[in-house]
C-alpha cells in the first residue's frame, strides 16, 4: 500500500508578494512514525512541486504518484481547496482512499463526512499514535474501525464519530522528525523545529486550546539543542524557526535554554513567537546573544477593553519597552493585530491604529506590522458566546483567502455553509458597518506595508495636531479584489491619502504629501525592477548623471543621513526618487 501525504497550502507563506514554501512539519512527523513502525510506503509531497492555485493540477500530481491512500492536512482557511482537490482526485481514481486530518477537519469531522461523500475518513487530533493503527486497518481490514481512537468513518451511509482520541504524548516523546523524507531540505528560508504544542492562554477567538485539549507542552531544553545539532550536522543548516504558539510562556525556561546554547558553543540563528508582556530587557538580551534574530508577537488589539473581552489580557504598557530593547539590539519584530471583533467600537479601532502607528514610529519603520480581519474559527469559544452572530458576504478574511475559489467551492460555501465554512464568514458588528471595517483594515494594512515613511510622518502630525487616525481613510468603498498586493490597490491607498491631505489646511499636509509621492514613486520603480535604496548627506541628482553604467558607485556613498533616495537603473538610464528632509 502506498500512502501520499499532501501538505496544507497554508504552508506556502507570502513574502514580498511571492509565495515561499516551508516544511510540512506535521506530515513529516507522521511520515517518520510510519517509516519506523510499518512497512507502508509513505511519501510527503514537496510543497515546492505543487501549484496550490489549481486543485486539478494537484489532483493530477497525486494521481501520478500512484497513491492508494492520500492524506490531506487541513486548516480552516484552505478547507475548500482541500475538498475540491479530493473531489477531483476521486473522480480521476474512484477507488482511492481519502483521509483528512488537522485542526479544521477535527472540529467539523462528522459534518464533513455527512456532506462530502468523496472523503472516506477523518483522523482527529494529534495523530502520531493513531496513524499506525489506521494504516494497519486499511492494509489488513482486520480491525474494527470503531476501535481506532479518533477515527471518524461511515457506517450505513452515516458518519460515526469516536468520542475519544489517544492521550497526547509528552513533548519529548514526539518523533525526532526525519527531514530527509521531504527530499532536498535546502532552498527553504529556514528549518522549522517542533519545539512544543499548545498554548497556555485562552483567547476566545482561537481554537488552539480545543485542538490541543487545553494542554501546552514544550520539549526539553536538551531535546531542542540535540535536534539542532543533529540537523546542522546532517544538512549544514544554521537557521531555524521554533514552532510553538508561545515560546516565551515561561521566561525562566527560555533563559535556561539560552544559557545552554551559549555554554554548548553551538552557533545558529533562530526565530520564535512570544507575548510582548512576557519578554523584558534581560530576556531579550540573552535571547539575542543566543542567536534569536526574529520574534513574532500577536498583540491583536490596542484597546484594553478588547483585550479583556477576548481574554487575551495582554499588558499593553509592556509593548513599548519590548520594541525599544529590540531596536537597540537590532532584533526584527513582527506585530500582528486584528480587527472585526463583534463587540468592537470606533474607539477600540482608533486605539489599535494608534498603537500600530506608535510602533511604526518608535521602530523607525523597521517593525513589520500586520492587520488582519478576524475570522470565525469553528471550535473557538467566541462563536458560542451569547448574541454573537456570523454572516457571509463574499468578502473573506485575508487569513482565509489562501486560494481563489472556483464556482464549485462557492456553491459549497452557499449550500453547505456553517460550520464547515464558517471561517469564510465574518462576525456581525451591531455598531459598525461591515464596509467601514473593510475600508479601515485594507487602507491601513496597505499604508503600513507600502508607505511606512508616510505612516511615520502621519504619526508625527497626529502627535502635533491630535486628530483621529480613523478619519484619514473615511471612504465609502474599496477597489475590487482587495488583497493589498496589486499595483492598482496600492494606488487606491495613495489616492485616498492624497484626498485627505489635499483637503487639509494644516501646515504639515504639504510635507506629508511630498513624502507620500516619494514612496509611491519608489514603489513604482521597485515593481519595475529597482532595488537601490540609499541614504546620504547631499543631493545625488548631479552625481547620478555621471555615474558608471553598472551603478556600482551607489554602494559606496557616505553614511550621514539628510535625504533618502531610491535609485533604479532602467536600461541605460538611472531614475531617482528622493525623500524630502
Amino acid at each position: 500500500m502506498r500512502l501520499i501525504l499532501l501538505p496544507n497550502p497554508q504552508l506556502v507563506c507570502k513574502r514580498n508578494d511571492e509565495y515561499c514554501p516551508t516544511f510540512p512539519l506535521g506530515l513529516l512527523s507522521l511520515a517518520t512514525v510510519l517509516s519506523q513502525s510499518t512497512k507502508v510506503s509513505v511519501h510527503v509531497v514537496d510543497p515546492r512541486s505543487i501549484d496550490f492555485q489549481s486543485p486539478l493540477h494537484t489532483a493530477e500530481l497525486l494521481l501520478s504518484l500512484d497513491a492508494d491512500v492520500v492524506g490531506f492536512s487541513t486548516m480552516c482557511n484552505t478547507y475548500p481547496y482541500a475538498l475540491r482537490t479530493a473531489q477531483l482526485l476521486k473522480q480521476l481514481k474512484p477507488d482511492i482512499v481519502i483521509v483528512f486530518g488537522g485542526p479544521h477537519a477535527t472540529v467539523v469531522a462528522k459534518e464533513t463526512l455527512n456532506a462530502f461523500a468523496f472523503v472516506d475518513f477523518i483522523l482527529m487530533g494529534e495523530c502520531e499514535r493513531s496513524i499506525s493503527d489506521f494504516v494497519t486497518y486499511l492494509a489488513t481490514q482486520e480491525r474494527n474501525p470503531a476501535d481506532i481512537p479518533g477515527l471518524v468513518f461511515r457506517q450505513s451511509g452515516s458518519a460515526i464519530q469516536q468520542t475519544h482520541t489517544y492521550p497526547l504524548l509528552p513533548a519529548d516523546q514526539l518523533p525526532d522528525i526525519d527531514y530527509g523524507l521531504i527530499g532536498d531540505v535546502h532552498g527553504f528560508e529556514s528549518i522549522p523545529l517542533d519545539v512544543g504544542r499548545g498554548c497556555p492562554f485562552r483567547c476566545t477567538f482561537c481554537s488552539t486550546t480545543v485542538y490541543w485539549e487545553q494542554q501546552s507542552r514544550q520539549r526539553s531544553v536538551q531535546n531542542i539543542i540535540d535536534t539542532v545539532r543533529r540537523l546542522k550536522s546532517a544538512y549544514d543548516v544554521t537557521t531555524f524557526d521554533f514552532v510553538h504558539d508561545n515560546f516565551t510562556a515561561s521566561p525562566r525556561r527560555v533563559t535556561d535554554f539560552c544559557e545552554h546554547i551559549l555554554d554548548s558553543g553551538l552557533a545558529f540563528e533562530w526565530s520564535c513567537s512570544a507575548r510582548a508582556d512576557f519578554v523584558d530587557h534581560k530576556l531579550l538580551d540573552i535571547m539575542y546573544e543566543a542567536g534569536c534574530r526574529c520574534i513574532f508577537m500577536g498583540i491583536e488589539s490596542g484597546s484594553p477593553r478588547i483585550q479583556r473581552l477576548c481574554n487575551k489580557k495582554l499588558k499593553l504598557e509592556r509593548v513599548e519597552p519590548a520594541v525599544n530593547k529590540a531596536l537597540e539590539l537590532g532584533l526584527p519584530l513582527t506585530f500582528s493585530f486584528i480587527t472585526g471583533f463583534p463587540y468592537e467600537n470606533i474607539d477600540d479601532i482608533e486605539q489599535t491604529l494608534r498603537m500600530m502607528a506608535a510602533i511604526n514610529h518608535q521602530g523607525k519603520t523597521k517593525c513589520d506590522l500586520q492587520l488582519h480581519l478576524l475570522s470565525p474559527v469553528p471550535g473557538s469559544p467566541l462563536l458560542s458566546e451569547p448574541n454573537v452572530e456570523t454572516a457571509l458576504d463574499g468578502t473573506f478574511s485575508d487569513i482565509s483567502l489562501a486560494q481563489a475559489l472556483d464556482d464549485v467551492m462557492k456553491s459549497w460555501m452557499a449550500g453547505v455553509g456553517k460550520p464547515i465554512f464558517e471561517s469564510f464568514y465574518h462576525y456581525v458588528n451591531p455598531i459598525l458597518s461591515r464596509q467601514k471595517i473593510l475600508v479601515m483594515r485594507f487602507a491601513w494594512f496597505t499604508l503600513f506595508n507600502y508607505f511606512r515613511y508616510t505612516a511615520l510622518a502621519l504619526e508625527e502630525a497626529r502627535r502635533y495636531d491630535d486628530f483621529p487616525l480613523i478619519s484619514v481613510f473615511d471612504l465609502p468603498e474599496l477597489p475590487e479584489g482587495t488583497d493589498g498586493t496589486k499595483e492598482t490597490e496600492v494606488e487606491w491607498c495613495a489616492n485616498a491619502l492624497r484626498m485627505f491631505l489635499n483637503a487639509s489646511d494644516r501646515a504639515w499636509a504639504a510635507t506629508l504629501l511630498a513624502i507620500l509621492e516619494f514612496e509611491f514613486e519608489a514603489y513604482r520603480l521597485r515593481i519595475n525592477g529597482g532595488s537601490c535604496l540609499l541614504e546620504c548627506d547631499y543631493d545625488v541628482n548631479e552625481w547620478v548623471e555621471g555615474i558608471d553604467q553598472d551603478g556600482e558607485e551607489s554602494t559606496r556613498l557616505p553614511s550621514p543621513v539628510k535625504k533618502r533616495y531610491f535609485i533604479m537603473k532602467n536600461g541605460q538610464k538611472l531614475q531617482v526618487a528622493s525623500l524630502p528632509v
